[in-house]
């Protein structure tokens, strides 16, 4: 978010093909300042170069302590609904060892993993 703007977003999801897993990372950048689209789009594959080779170095935790200490919606109240009906409302509270969203509910803890997810934060 830029000035309360939502400027980009972020689909991950799972694929198994020929008994193996593979992630598809999909990224949509709204063009809300005025970048330079072929300097962004350097920069942005330079820091997945990055990601990529400090999760082969020290694995997922470093990778999930860096998420959740830039993710906008961690300790946050959101709501999560799946194909426009309500799935669950909640406190973010942490990512699991195997990247589902974890989320405090009136009725305990629940992890959810879906690319079919859309996540709300709500109103303070």
């Amino acid at each position: 978010y830029n000035n309360g703007n939502k400027i980009c977003g972020i689909l991950v999801e799972n694929v198994l093909r020929n008994q193996q897993n593979n992630v598809v990372i999909g990224i949509g950048l709204d063009n809300i300042g005025n970048w330079e689209r072929n300097q962004l789009l350097a920069n942005l594959v330079r820091e997945v170069d990055n990601s990529l080779r400090e999760y082969q170095l020290f694995g997922f935790p470093l990778l999930r302590r860096e998420w959740l200490d830039n993710c906008i919606h961690y300790q946050t109240q959101i709501t999560l609904t799946q194909d426009n009906q309500f799935l669950a409302q909640g406190m973010h509270c942490d990512l699991s060892e195997t990247g589902e969203l974890v989320v405090k509910t009136a009725q305990g803890i629940q992890k959810f993993s879906s690319s079919t997810i859309s996540l709300i934060m709500d109103s303070k």
